[in-house]
């Protein structure tokens, strides 16, 4: 009821009963890309179908953990219920983890820890490459193209033209997103892979303050020298590597 210009009929609740039991998730995919495109581009139903999810996935995923010296290890939980009724001074000894959480600070420490690990695992054999990627979502022709209507404004003047995408990139942060994902993933399986040759990686999502999407990427390669910037021997080779890379690929 809270949206009535989505849900004008008052069907299609998720909440509502039906033969099928409905995932969460399945639901949200499902309205995200519906035809019309209503639930995708209104500006408050998103934040509502995500805050559920996390909701959702806090319940299902966040742990519990009591200190080794607090006594309360190996209680049931009505054991435990009546050790805090009887003393208050026990909560703190309690910890709630989500670290599997995404998004939560905890979250984002075992990610960072995790990483380190990887580096220091990696690095002694293997030249670190910190490359970064930026969405360029108001030059992709080869996604504006998808949108109704840009075949009219395409052959208009520059403002019209640009004042078109705009809207449409403001309209559809879902598409947005799912685009550069798939943008991504194919830039590193035909260009990047190929011409660096990495075995390993490790990539992060960010999101500027209109939403524009912004990546942050590690690659390992075996064949590019140390990273040695001190000596003018080290710096000389890291430079004739690259240019090497970068002339093949201005070729290529």
């Amino acid at each position: 009821m809270a949206f009535p210009t989505l849900y004008p009929t008052g069907r299609a609740d998720f909440n509502a009963p039906r033969q099928r039991k409905v995932d969460l998730n399945d639901y949200a995919r499902h309205l995200m890309c519906y035809h019309d495109g209503r639930f995708g581009r209104h500006p408050r139903w998103r934040f509502l179908i995500f805050n559920l999810m996390m909701r959702r996935r806090a319940t299902n995923s966040a742990r519990f953990y009591v200190s080794k010296a607090s006594g309360l290890k190996g209680l049931t939980r009505e054991e435990l219920t009546e050790a805090l009724q009887a003393d208050e001074s026990l909560l703190p000894q309690i910890v709630r983890q989500g670290s599997a959480l995404t998004g939560t600070r905890p979250f984002w420490r075992k990610k960072g820890t995790s990483l380190q690990a990887q580096a220091r695992f990696l690095t002694p054999s293997m030249s670190p490459v910190f490359v970064t990627f930026s969405a360029a979502d108001m030059q992709w022709e080869d996604l504006h193209r998808h949108f109704p209507g840009y075949s009219t404004v395409a052959t208009e003047d520059d403002r019209t033209r640009r004042q078109f995408i705009w809207d449409i990139v403001q309209n559809h942060p879902h598409i947005i997103a799912h685009y550069l994902d798939v943008r991504f993933r194919l830039c590193k399986e035909y260009v990047l892979k190929p011409f660096l040759g990495y075995t390993d990686e490790w990539s992060r999502y960010e999101w500027q303050a209109r939403g524009c999407g912004h990546l942050y990427c590690l690659f390992w390669i075996p064949s590019a020298p140390p990273l040695d910037i001190v000596t003018a021997e080290g710096r000389a080779r890291f430079a004739q590597y690259w240019g090497m890379k970068i002339t093949a690929w201005n070729l290529d």
